[in-house]
């Protein structure tokens, strides 16, 4: 069947800071899960919910992160304490001219990613960027604030026991997110998690989240986690925007999401055979799309389309495109 995008509807996200910082420093995921939820945002499968709070918290703390851990890498040691015996070992001195060869790369690695940062130009910062720049903020100002204030006196949760922060953006949530839907709470540090089960949501927030919301909710310890159970096959951030842009063409309702589609689609090699084969099936059956197979654009892209793929769909696939194009 090839990879499906699992978003019947739309998806609501919250991405707490610690996920966030964890780009910087020791995550368990990779950049391609932040570039993977940057293609759902753009193609409108998901919204991401901002809380200034998080935007606040990840700015004051960036420089932290970073500057822990490469502090960490740059005094790591190679050689640690060498031992007699090993010192007066015929091939101490090759592992001696190595050791030399590491720590001029890791000086050169660590002076140009020190670099990056100050100009907040690395592939973490330009992600971040964008995520941001694609999310709906959320102003904690005001009523938001208080109710924070009132829950940490009131030790309820989410949150450690004197911390708004999570309560700023927890209240932010309750407040913006429509009603009726369901939300995926993205956070490593266990505030929003329950304390019999750290993959599970707190009961108490659950509860609170189903009387006001009338919705799920769901807490995942790492983005690729969530990502992996909606989009399960995706290997990278470019095969889930080739996958959204053959489903956007399935389902086109009419001529313009069509051009709009084609206009979108600018590259189409490598596309997996499963997914060439469901690109083919959209050209013969959508009749949103073969109807407009003359228009010059669609034309274009149908042709290049079978020059790429012609021999790997199946046989009367490829027939029924040939004869939509001959017909105009």
């Amino acid at each position: 069947m090839g990879l499906r995008i699992n978003f019947a509807v739309l998806m609501h996200i919250f991405i707490d800071t610690n996920i966030l910082l964890g780009f910087y420093e020791t995550s368990s995921d990779s950049l391609v899960e932040l570039e993977k939820i940057a293609v759902l945002l753009k193609q409108g499968k998901a919204t991401l919910w901002l809380p200034d709070q998080v935007e606040k918290e990840f700015w004051k703390n960036r420089e932290g992160a970073i500057e822990k851990h490469l502090s960490t890498f740059e005094k790591g040691g190679i050689m640690g304490s060498v031992p007699l015996l090993v010192r007066e070992h015929s091939s101490f001195g090759k592992l001696k001219n190595t050791s030399v060869e590491f720590e001029r790369i890791r000086a050169e690695i660590i002076a140009q990613v020190r670099g990056e940062v100050l100009k907040e130009d690395t592939q973490a910062d330009r992600l971040v960027r964008t995520l941001f720049s694609l999310a709906k903020k959320i102003d904690t100002s005001g009523p938001i604030v208080a109710d924070a204030v009132e829950r940490s006196m009131r030790h309820l949760p989410p949150g450690k026991q004197d911390c708004l922060g999570d309560r700023i953006n927890w209240g932010a949530l309750l407040a913006k997110v429509p009603q009726g839907e369901e939300l995926h709470i993205i956070s490593e540090d266990g505030d929003f998690a329950s304390e019999a089960d750290s993959d599970m949501v707190s009961s108490y927030l659950r509860h609170e989240w189903r009387t006001k919301k009338k919705s799920e909710i769901a807490v995942w310890k790492r983005a690729s986690k969530f990502l992996a159970s909606k989009v399960p096959d995706a290997a990278n951030a470019i095969e889930v925007e080739r996958t959204l842009l053959v489903e956007s063409l399935e389902k086109s309702p009419n001529f313009a999401t069509t051009h709009k589609t084609i206009a979108e689609f600018t590259e189409i090699s490598r596309l997996n055979p499963p997914l060439a084969e469901r690109l083919g099936l959209a050209i013969c059956d959508n009749s949103q799309v073969y109807w407009i197979v003359g228009d010059p654009d669609v034309k274009a892209f149908v042709q290049e389309f079978l020059r790429q793929y012609g021999e790997t769909i199946d046989g009367t696939t490829r027939k029924r495109i040939e004869e939509r194009l001959s017909a105009c």
